[in-house]
C-alpha cells in the first residue's frame, strides 16, 4: 500500500521574505514530524529540507557536518551554525534554516530569481529524500484529491508590491484589497499567476474589476 504525504501551507497577508519562510517551516517541522506516518526527527526533515538548495543552485551545499550545519558556496564556507542539542526542537531548527535561508538568497541569483517557488521546491525533493511512496503536491490540480488549499502571498520588493496568487477562493479580493491599503506608497503591483489552474470565475472577476476602470471584464456569447 502507497502512503502519500500532502504538506501545504496557508500564508496571508503582507510579510517580509524571512518572516514568511520561517513561519512556513515552522508549520511544517511542527505538522510534520508530529503526523508523517513513520517517526522522523524534526533534525532530520530540516537538513533534507536545507540541503534541496543544491537543486535550486548547484553552486550551494548544504552540509551536516557533526554538531554544526554548514552552507557553502562554490565550495567556500558562508557560515558553520551548531544544531540544537534537542533533535525536535522546532523552534531552534526554524531558526537555523531561516538563516541558511537568507545567507542562500543574498548569495545566489538562481535563488533570488525563484523567490516565490523557493519552499515548495525544497520540500519537493525533501520528500523524495523521506521515502519513495511520498508526494509533495505542487499545484491544486496534483492535489485535487485532497482538501483544498489556497496560497496566497504579497510582500514588498523594493518600491513595488508583489502578489502571487495561486488560486482565486472566497479571500482573495479581500487580501488583495489589504495588501494594497497597506502599501499605498509603492509606486507598482506585479500581480504574479504563473502557475496559477484558475478558481472561482466569479472573484477572478471582482478581482480585474479592481484595476480596471471601465469596461466589460468578461462576456459570453
Amino acid at each position: 500500500m502507497k502512503i502519500f504525504l500532502a504538506i501545504w501551507f496557508l500564508i496571508f497577508g503582507v510579510v517580509e521574505a524571512k518572516a514568511a519562510e520561517e513561519d512556513s517551516l515552522r508549520l511544517l517541522y511542527d505538522q510534520v514530524s508530529a503526523n508523517y506516518v513513520e517517526p522522523i526527527t524534526v533534525e532530520k526533515l530540516a537538513l533534507l529540507v536545507l540541503k534541496s538548495f543544491r537543486q535550486v543552485d548547484k553552486s550551494l551545499t548544504v552540509a551536516d557536518d557533526n554538531n554544526k550545519v554548514s552552507l557553502y558556496y562554490k565550495g567556500r564556507l558562508l557560515k558553520s551554525l551548531y544544531k540544537p542539542q534537542d533533535i525536535n526542537d522546532v523552534d531552534a531548527w526554524t531558526k537555523i534554516s531561516g538563516e541558511i535561508f537568507d545567507l542562500a538568497l543574498a548569495k545566489s541569483k538562481e535563488a533570488q530569481n525563484k523567490d516565490f517557488e523557493i519552499l515548495d521546491l525544497l520540500m519537493q525533493k525533501a520528500v523524495e529524500g523521506m521515502d519513495k511512496d511520498s508526494k509533495y503536491y505542487l499545484s491544486l490540480e496534483d492535489a485535487k484529491r485532497l482538501k483544498h488549499r489556497v496560497h496566497f502571498v504579497a510582500r514588498r520588493k523594493d518600491d513595488n508590491l508583489l502578489i502571487k496568487i495561486d488560486a482565486f477562493n472566497n479571500f482573495t479580493k479581500e487580501e488583495i484589497v489589504k495588501a494594497i491599503n497597506e502599501n499605498q506608497d509603492a509606486k507598482g503591483m506585479i500581480l504574479d499567476l504563473r502557475g496559477s489552474p484558475g478558481g472561482q470565475l466569479s472573484t477572478a472577476i471582482e478581482v480585474a474589476d479592481l484595476f480596471l476602470d471601465e469596461g466589460i471584464v468578461i462576456s459570453t456569447k
